[in-house]
Protein backbone atom coordinates (compact mmCIF):
# COMPACT_ATOMS: atom_id res chain seq x y z
CA UNK A 1 0.00 0.00 0.00
CA UNK A 2 1.16 3.37 -0.20
CA UNK A 3 2.48 5.45 2.05
CA UNK A 4 0.55 8.02 1.13
CA UNK A 5 -2.53 5.89 2.10
CA UNK A 6 -3.74 8.34 4.97
CA UNK A 7 -3.39 11.56 3.81
CA UNK A 8 -5.53 10.32 0.52
CA UNK A 9 -8.38 8.73 2.40
CA UNK A 10 -8.49 10.84 5.54
CA UNK A 11 -9.02 14.47 6.26
CA UNK A 12 -6.11 16.29 8.00
CA UNK A 13 -9.16 16.98 10.78
CA UNK A 14 -8.39 17.07 14.51
CA UNK A 15 -12.29 16.21 15.32
CA UNK A 16 -12.28 14.03 12.54
CA UNK A 17 -9.33 11.91 14.11
CA UNK A 18 -10.72 12.33 17.60
CA UNK A 19 -13.49 10.57 16.72
CA UNK A 20 -11.44 7.74 14.59
CA UNK A 21 -8.95 7.11 17.64
CA UNK A 22 -12.35 6.87 19.96
CA UNK A 23 -13.91 4.30 17.67
CA UNK A 24 -10.18 2.46 17.45
CA UNK A 25 -9.95 2.42 21.36
CA UNK A 26 -13.81 0.97 21.86
CA UNK A 27 -13.10 -1.77 19.88
CA UNK A 28 -10.58 -5.04 20.09
CA UNK A 29 -11.18 -5.96 16.60
CA UNK A 30 -9.79 -2.84 15.07
CA UNK A 31 -7.02 -3.11 17.89
CA UNK A 32 -5.96 -6.21 16.93
CA UNK A 33 -6.26 -5.50 12.70
CA UNK A 34 -4.88 -2.17 13.06
CA UNK A 35 -2.60 -2.17 16.40
CA UNK A 36 -1.76 1.87 15.41
CA UNK A 37 -4.57 4.00 14.76
CA UNK A 38 -2.31 6.45 12.83
CA UNK A 39 -1.55 3.45 10.14
CA UNK A 40 -2.43 3.92 6.28
CA UNK A 41 -4.60 0.18 7.12
CA UNK A 42 -6.39 2.40 9.32
CA UNK A 43 -7.41 4.82 7.46
CA UNK A 44 -8.11 2.14 4.87
CA UNK A 45 -11.07 0.88 6.78
CA UNK A 46 -12.23 4.53 8.18
CA UNK A 47 -12.79 5.49 4.13
CA UNK A 48 -14.56 2.23 3.49
CA UNK A 49 -16.54 1.41 6.39
CA UNK A 50 -16.41 4.82 8.58
CA UNK A 51 -19.55 6.42 7.00
CA UNK A 52 -20.84 3.13 7.12
CA UNK A 53 -21.40 1.87 10.43
CA UNK A 54 -20.84 5.40 12.47
CA UNK A 55 -22.70 8.27 9.78
CA UNK A 56 -23.51 10.51 12.78
CA UNK A 57 -19.50 10.72 14.02
CA UNK A 58 -18.42 10.41 10.02
CA UNK A 59 -20.96 11.81 7.50
CA UNK A 60 -19.31 15.77 7.68
CA UNK A 61 -16.11 14.04 6.50
CA UNK A 62 -16.89 11.76 3.37
CA UNK A 63 -19.27 11.35 0.58
CA UNK A 64 -22.53 9.16 1.84
CA UNK A 65 -22.58 5.64 0.09
CA UNK A 66 -24.57 5.96 -2.80
CA UNK A 67 -27.76 4.53 -2.89
CA UNK A 68 -28.37 0.25 -3.40
CA UNK A 69 -29.22 0.15 -6.88
CA UNK A 70 -26.61 2.28 -7.95
CA UNK A 71 -24.07 0.20 -6.24
CA UNK A 72 -25.34 -3.27 -7.41
CA UNK A 73 -25.50 -1.52 -11.25
CA UNK A 74 -21.80 -0.39 -11.13
CA UNK A 75 -20.14 -2.74 -9.18
CA UNK A 76 -21.38 -6.22 -10.22
CA UNK A 77 -23.59 -6.63 -6.81
CA UNK A 78 -21.23 -6.08 -4.86
CA UNK A 79 -22.48 -4.53 -1.05
CA UNK A 80 -21.78 -0.74 0.10
CA UNK A 81 -18.95 -2.13 2.08
CA UNK A 82 -17.31 -3.64 -0.85
CA UNK A 83 -18.19 -0.99 -3.20
CA UNK A 84 -16.36 1.34 -0.71
CA UNK A 85 -13.33 -0.59 -0.22
CA UNK A 86 -12.49 -1.57 -3.89
CA UNK A 87 -12.55 2.69 -4.55
CA UNK A 88 -9.96 2.92 -2.07
CA UNK A 89 -7.98 0.49 -3.17
CA UNK A 90 -8.68 1.29 -6.97
CA UNK A 91 -7.62 4.98 -5.84
CA UNK A 92 -4.34 3.80 -3.87
CA UNK A 93 -3.46 1.40 -6.92
CA UNK A 94 -3.69 4.68 -9.78
CA UNK A 95 -1.53 6.81 -7.16
CA UNK A 96 1.20 4.08 -7.23
CA UNK A 97 1.20 3.67 -10.84
CA UNK A 98 1.84 7.56 -11.30
CA UNK A 99 4.88 7.20 -8.84
CA UNK A 100 5.97 3.44 -10.65
CA UNK A 101 5.69 5.84 -14.01
CA UNK A 102 5.98 9.30 -13.74
CA UNK A 103 3.95 11.45 -16.59
CA UNK A 104 6.19 14.02 -19.14
CA UNK A 105 3.32 16.62 -18.42
CA UNK A 106 4.16 16.83 -14.13
CA UNK A 107 1.42 19.52 -13.67
CA UNK A 108 -1.85 18.31 -13.11
CA UNK A 109 -4.96 20.39 -13.14
CA UNK A 110 -8.11 18.82 -15.01
CA UNK A 111 -8.69 15.27 -14.42
CA UNK A 112 -11.30 13.20 -15.51
CA UNK A 113 -13.12 9.78 -14.74
CA UNK A 114 -14.58 8.43 -17.45
CA UNK A 115 -16.82 5.48 -16.63
CA UNK A 116 -17.44 7.43 -13.13
CA UNK A 117 -20.33 5.17 -12.10
CA UNK A 118 -21.53 6.62 -8.93
CA UNK A 119 -18.53 7.82 -8.05
CA UNK A 120 -16.32 4.67 -6.39
CA UNK A 121 -13.16 6.04 -7.03
CA UNK A 122 -14.21 9.38 -8.07
CA UNK A 123 -15.14 10.24 -4.10
CA UNK A 124 -11.06 10.31 -3.44
CA UNK A 125 -9.62 11.40 -6.82
CA UNK A 126 -8.54 14.75 -5.93
CA UNK A 127 -6.53 13.88 -3.05
CA UNK A 128 -5.12 10.74 -4.91
CA UNK A 129 -4.39 12.21 -8.37
CA UNK A 130 -3.84 15.73 -7.66
CA UNK A 131 -5.46 18.43 -9.95
CA UNK A 132 -7.78 21.32 -9.27
CA UNK A 133 -10.85 20.56 -10.67
CA UNK A 134 -12.44 16.45 -11.33
CA UNK A 135 -14.55 15.76 -13.96
CA UNK A 136 -16.94 12.74 -15.00
CA UNK A 137 -18.41 10.88 -17.74
CA UNK A 138 -20.60 8.23 -17.32
CA UNK A 139 -23.73 6.64 -19.65
CA UNK A 140 -26.05 6.20 -16.51
CA UNK A 141 -28.24 9.16 -15.90
CA UNK A 142 -29.05 7.88 -12.64
CA UNK A 143 -25.14 7.79 -11.31
CA UNK A 144 -24.51 11.23 -13.17
CA UNK A 145 -27.40 12.66 -11.37
CA UNK A 146 -26.15 10.97 -7.54
CA UNK A 147 -22.59 12.17 -8.47
CA UNK A 148 -23.89 15.88 -9.08
CA UNK A 149 -25.69 16.21 -6.02
CA UNK A 150 -22.95 14.10 -3.36
CA UNK A 151 -19.50 14.90 -4.84
CA UNK A 152 -17.38 18.06 -5.79
CA UNK A 153 -16.66 17.81 -9.48
CA UNK A 154 -18.53 18.46 -12.98
CA UNK A 155 -20.44 14.92 -14.12
CA UNK A 156 -22.05 14.85 -17.80
CA UNK A 157 -24.00 12.10 -19.39
CA UNK A 158 -22.35 10.75 -22.41
CA UNK A 159 -23.19 8.23 -25.19
CA UNK A 160 -22.22 4.72 -26.08
CA UNK A 161 -19.88 6.68 -29.18
CA UNK A 162 -18.28 9.65 -29.16
CA UNK A 163 -17.78 12.52 -28.92
CA UNK A 164 -17.31 14.19 -25.46
CA UNK A 165 -18.74 17.45 -24.34
CA UNK A 166 -14.88 18.73 -23.76
CA UNK A 167 -12.44 20.56 -25.45
CA UNK A 168 -9.39 19.12 -27.61
CA UNK A 169 -6.60 19.15 -24.79
CA UNK A 170 -8.83 19.49 -22.04
CA UNK A 171 -7.43 17.39 -19.35
CA UNK A 172 -3.73 16.27 -17.60
CA UNK A 173 -5.01 13.37 -16.31
CA UNK A 174 -7.83 10.90 -17.36
CA UNK A 175 -8.45 7.28 -15.73
CA UNK A 176 -10.25 4.83 -17.40
CA UNK A 177 -11.77 1.51 -14.82
CA UNK A 178 -13.10 -1.32 -16.35
CA UNK A 179 -14.62 0.62 -18.97
CA UNK A 180 -12.46 -0.87 -22.04
CA UNK A 181 -13.18 -4.42 -21.10
CA UNK A 182 -16.43 -4.28 -22.21
CA UNK A 183 -16.18 -2.61 -25.70
CA UNK A 184 -16.30 -4.22 -29.14
CA UNK A 185 -12.99 -3.35 -31.13
CA UNK A 186 -14.33 -0.54 -33.52
CA UNK A 187 -15.94 1.13 -30.27
CA UNK A 188 -12.88 1.00 -28.17
CA UNK A 189 -10.48 2.69 -31.14
CA UNK A 190 -13.47 5.22 -31.13
CA UNK A 191 -13.46 6.05 -27.58
CA UNK A 192 -9.22 5.29 -27.32
CA UNK A 193 -9.23 8.30 -30.33
CA UNK A 194 -11.59 10.46 -28.30
CA UNK A 195 -9.95 10.43 -24.70
CA UNK A 196 -6.83 11.51 -26.95
CA UNK A 197 -8.03 14.19 -28.55
CA UNK A 198 -9.48 15.79 -24.90
CA UNK A 199 -6.31 14.81 -23.05
CA UNK A 200 -3.38 17.47 -23.24
CA UNK A 201 -0.24 16.11 -25.25
CA UNK A 202 1.89 14.33 -23.07
CA UNK A 203 -0.94 13.96 -20.73
CA UNK A 204 -1.75 10.61 -18.89
CA UNK A 205 -3.98 8.49 -19.31
CA UNK A 206 -4.85 5.36 -16.51
CA UNK A 207 -6.74 2.04 -18.15
CA UNK A 208 -7.53 -1.03 -16.91
CA UNK A 209 -7.82 -4.08 -19.66
CA UNK A 210 -8.32 -7.63 -18.91
CA UNK A 211 -6.40 -10.53 -20.66
CA UNK A 212 -5.22 -14.08 -21.04
CA UNK A 213 -4.32 -14.51 -17.06
CA UNK A 214 -7.85 -13.24 -16.03
CA UNK A 215 -9.38 -15.81 -18.93
CA UNK A 216 -7.24 -18.26 -16.55
CA UNK A 217 -8.31 -17.07 -13.46
CA UNK A 218 -12.28 -17.60 -15.08
CA UNK A 219 -11.78 -21.15 -16.27
CA UNK A 220 -10.56 -22.49 -12.57
CA UNK A 221 -12.98 -20.20 -10.97
CA UNK A 222 -16.73 -21.29 -10.79
CA UNK A 223 -17.35 -18.01 -9.43
CA UNK A 224 -16.01 -15.97 -11.90
CA UNK A 225 -17.66 -18.72 -14.36
CA UNK A 226 -20.66 -17.71 -13.10
CA UNK A 227 -20.14 -13.56 -13.53
CA UNK A 228 -18.63 -13.96 -17.21
CA UNK A 229 -20.82 -16.77 -18.28
CA UNK A 230 -18.60 -19.28 -19.45
CA UNK A 231 -18.09 -22.73 -18.87
CA UNK A 232 -14.05 -23.74 -17.60
CA UNK A 233 -13.20 -25.38 -21.26
CA UNK A 234 -14.73 -22.11 -23.00
CA UNK A 235 -12.78 -19.73 -20.91
CA UNK A 236 -9.86 -21.65 -22.19
CA UNK A 237 -10.52 -21.56 -25.31
CA UNK A 238 -11.10 -18.03 -25.32
CA UNK A 239 -7.93 -17.51 -23.58
CA UNK A 240 -5.96 -19.77 -27.02
CA UNK A 241 -8.36 -17.55 -28.96
CA UNK A 242 -7.01 -14.59 -27.49
CA UNK A 243 -3.36 -15.40 -28.00
CA UNK A 244 -4.11 -15.80 -31.79
CA UNK A 245 -6.48 -12.84 -32.14
CA UNK A 246 -5.05 -10.32 -29.63
CA UNK A 247 -8.83 -9.25 -29.45
CA UNK A 248 -11.37 -11.35 -28.35
CA UNK A 249 -15.50 -9.77 -27.21
CA UNK A 250 -18.50 -11.64 -26.58
CA UNK A 251 -22.06 -10.64 -25.49
CA UNK A 252 -23.16 -12.97 -22.08
CA UNK A 253 -26.52 -12.72 -23.13
CA UNK A 254 -29.64 -9.94 -23.85
CA UNK A 255 -30.77 -10.28 -20.21
CA UNK A 256 -27.09 -9.23 -18.53
CA UNK A 257 -26.97 -6.50 -21.27
CA UNK A 258 -30.41 -5.31 -20.28
CA UNK A 259 -29.48 -5.16 -16.83
CA UNK A 260 -26.60 -2.61 -17.44
CA UNK A 261 -28.06 1.17 -17.72
CA UNK A 262 -27.33 3.32 -20.34
CA UNK A 263 -25.33 0.98 -22.31
CA UNK A 264 -26.33 -0.74 -26.21
CA UNK A 265 -26.29 -4.13 -27.50
CA UNK A 266 -22.72 -4.39 -28.06
CA UNK A 267 -22.00 -4.10 -24.18
CA UNK A 268 -20.15 -7.25 -23.13
CA UNK A 269 -16.64 -9.18 -22.03
CA UNK A 270 -13.83 -8.06 -23.73
CA UNK A 271 -10.26 -8.97 -22.94
CA UNK A 272 -7.01 -8.08 -25.29
CA UNK A 273 -2.88 -7.95 -24.74
CA UNK A 274 -0.30 -6.14 -24.44
CA UNK A 275 1.08 -6.11 -27.69
CA UNK A 276 -2.28 -5.03 -29.00
CA UNK A 277 -2.40 -2.02 -26.48
CA UNK A 278 1.13 -1.14 -27.54
CA UNK A 279 0.39 -1.40 -31.52
CA UNK A 280 -2.85 -0.59 -32.53
CA UNK A 281 -3.15 2.09 -30.10
CA UNK A 282 -0.25 3.35 -31.08
CA UNK A 283 -1.17 6.46 -33.12
CA UNK A 284 -2.72 7.88 -30.09
CA UNK A 285 -1.02 6.87 -27.40
CA UNK A 286 2.25 5.47 -25.76
CA UNK A 287 2.93 2.82 -23.19
CA UNK A 288 4.48 3.92 -20.42
CA UNK A 289 4.09 1.48 -18.00
CA UNK A 290 2.19 -1.74 -17.40
CA UNK A 291 1.41 -3.86 -14.30
CA UNK A 292 -0.51 -7.05 -14.91
CA UNK A 293 -3.47 -8.17 -12.82
CA UNK A 294 -2.61 -5.27 -10.19
CA UNK A 295 -6.75 -4.21 -10.13
CA UNK A 296 -8.70 -7.03 -7.78
CA UNK A 297 -5.77 -8.99 -9.16
CA UNK A 298 -7.26 -10.00 -12.33
CA UNK A 299 -7.46 -6.60 -14.81
CA UNK A 300 -4.13 -5.01 -15.92
CA UNK A 301 -3.26 -1.43 -15.40
CA UNK A 302 -1.42 0.87 -17.89
CA UNK A 303 0.18 3.97 -17.46
CA UNK A 304 -0.28 5.75 -21.06
CA UNK A 305 1.31 8.94 -22.31
CA UNK A 306 -1.29 11.05 -25.12
CA UNK A 307 0.81 11.71 -28.19
CA UNK A 308 -1.47 14.14 -28.63
CA UNK A 309 0.03 15.09 -32.51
Amino acid sequence: MSATARSILTPNDDAFWQAARGVWSSREDLQSAYPNPDSDGFAQWLAANAVLEYPNEFAPYYPPPPPADLVRSSSCGASAQVHLWSGTEDILLLKDLMEMYPAPKAEIRQVLDFGCGCGRVARHALRGLGGTQLFGADVSQGDVDWCTANLPGTFVRCGTQPPLPFETNQFDLIYVISVFSHLEEQTARAWMAELSRICAPGGTILISTVSSFALLVISRSPEHQELYRLTSKEAFERARELEEKRFVHYSPGADWVGAVPGVDVTYGHTFLTPDYVASEWAQWVRVRGYVPAALFRFQDLYALTNRGD
